[in-house]
């Protein structure tokens, strides 16, 4: 299974677009009754203006389902130590 990344720009940021995508995945975990295997992260990238929100393999359905207006992409497992848990339950990373 894949991890997905969407990325903001500084100006998507700016325009409330980090609230608006985190407030619609929360909508989409509580009705999936908040899956486990359901997670949001967040990366501030250091080579360019933008902040990288990566979602765990298990949120592919919901991902291509309610966030193409977001041009996701698959994606490997994340593997930096500063990524930011902002939605779901705490455990490991795994995938």
């Amino acid at each position: 299974m894949d991890w997905y990344r969407i990325t903001l720009s500084l100006q998507d940021i700016a325009q409330g677009g980090t609230s608006r995508l985190q407030d619609r995945f929360i909508r989409a975990w509580t009705q999936h009754d908040a899956p486990r295997e359901m997670r949001m992260y967040a990366l501030r990238e250091k080579s360019r203006p933008a902040t990288v929100f990566y979602f765990s393999p298990g949120c592919g359905e919901v991902i291509l389902k309610h966030f193409l207006d977001y041009n996701p992409s698959a994606c490997p497992s994340p593997e930096d130590e500063d990524l930011m848990l902002l939605v779901g339950h705490g455990e490991e990373r795994k995938g």
